[in-house]
């Protein structure tokens, strides 16, 4: 074996590595790492930070998709200096959240773009899927015929002890329903919305993964099943080569699926499955968007109209959202607002644009649930921000290693 060949190879070991880790950073940033003061998934990126310089040979490669990374990373140190200067807060009270988002992003998403192979991510995010689907059955089982609930997760190993007692709920190996929903819709936005004709096996692997997302009584995944649903038979049957067959097996297929959500509704399981994302009588329109499913990710929301004018403006300063809502769970958008000002709302509406203006049918689809994302989770912090990113930002062009994307 001539001596390219040998680097070609391990080239290619690297890349499946690191396309594994990215889907994976749903569920390592809960697991501990060997050093206390960073999850497994930060940690694991230090290592392929050293590991992308090592390979490389110093040479970075700089893409045109990095430019919404830059604008990312230029606004937040903008951000974090100006903040100071008008609050007058420590550095320090920040800094170990701003060097971290350094971290990532410089190593998940600059770094790793070279190495990153989004058809292999997408082939083992599947496999993921289709495991922690089958492994749901077997958590339901377990808790509604045996009485004894089970996790997928390993409980001595997760950085907070409440994950590991997390066992009511279905979410395979991921640590809450909504995680594996996220992940599954990016799964399907990518699939479905494809060049290529879906195989009879594709076909199985996306019911067994919608399957998932209805066993997991995951809200944000019956939403998202729902508006995919209604995307996806407009682009097949209305849109990509509109015919009268199409449109009457459209049609079809439509009045089916209402007929089948009837149905569904009369059940106890499907009356709960509504309760998950419509509000009930006694909650407020403000409070209670979204139902039992959303209304905890949204409560947070009005603390930013407690600030002062000139800190809606600018925000309170990047990682110092705890200083204004605590430690309790706040939405993208917000968490934004907050540290970062009305200015944030500007910023991501440019950097998704770009997306959208450079992405293909796949990218465009999923970056309509992104945006929706951004408002009931926490999709753009910065890990998860890298994980949607690498998908994100692949461009018109997504092969990984094309030299003029």
């Amino acid at each position: 074996m001539t001596g390219s060949m040998i680097e070609e190879s391990r080239r290619t070991r690297i890349t499946k590595i690191f396309s594994i880790y990215v889907i994976l950073l749903p569920i390592l940033q809960y697991y501990k790492s060997p050093i206390p003061i960073f999850n497994m998934a930060t940690f694991l990126a230090i290592v392929f930070m050293f590991v992308f310089i090592v390979d490389s040979k110093g040479k970075i490669r700089i893409f045109k998709r990095h430019t919404t990374v830059f604008l990312y990373l230029v606004f937040i140190t903008f951000n974090t200096l100006i903040t100071h200067a008008q609050i007058h807060y420590p550095l320090n009270d920040n800094i170990l959240d701003y060097l971290r988002m350094l971290l990532l992003v410089i190593s998940i998403l600059g770094l790793g773009t070279a190495y990153f192979d989004y058809k292999y991510a997408l082939s083992a995010l599947e496999k993921v899927l289709i495991a922690s689907a089958f492994f749901m059955v077997i958590q339901l089982f377990f808790y509604y015929i045996l009485g004894k609930p089970i996790t997928g997760n390993i409980p001595a190993l997760v950085t907070n002890s409440g994950y590991g007692s997390g066992k009511q709920r279905a979410a395979g190996f991921y640590m809450e329903p909504a995680a594996f929903a996220q992940s599954a819709v990016l799964f399907l936005s990518f699939r479905l919305f494809g060049n290529n004709k879906i195989s009879k096996k594709e076909l199985k692997n996306n019911f067994i993964i919608i399957l998932g997302v209805l066993l997991s009584g995951s809200g944000q995944g019956y939403f998202f099943l729902l508006l995919l649903a209604i995307m996806w038979l407009l682009y097949t049957f209305f849109f990509s080569g509109m015919n009268t067959k199409k449109m009457m097996n459209g049609i079809a297929i439509l009045f089916l699926i209402i007929i089948i959500g009837v149905i569904v509704l009369q059940t106890p399981y499907g009356q709960y499955a509504v309760s998950r994302i419509l509000p009930d009588e006694s909650s407020t329109l403000y409070d209670q968007i979204g139902g039992i499913a959303l209304s905890g990710r949204t409560y947070t929301n009005k603390k930013f109209y407690t600030l002062p004018q000139l800190q809606q403006l600018w925000g309170v300063g990047f990682g110092r959202s705890e200083a204004v809502v605590g430690s309790y769970y706040i939405n993208s958008l917000y968490y934004y607002l907050i540290e970062c000002g009305y200015i944030s709302i500007g910023i991501w509406a440019i950097i998704l644009l770009i997306i959208i203006k450079n992405g293909d049918l796949r990218i465009r689809a999923f970056t309509l649930f992104y945006i929706i994302m951004f408002y009931f989770t926490g999709c753009a912090r910065p890990m998860m921000l890298c994980y949607y990113f690498s998908f994100l930002i692949l461009g018109k062009n997504v092969l990984y290693n094309d030299k003029n994307n």
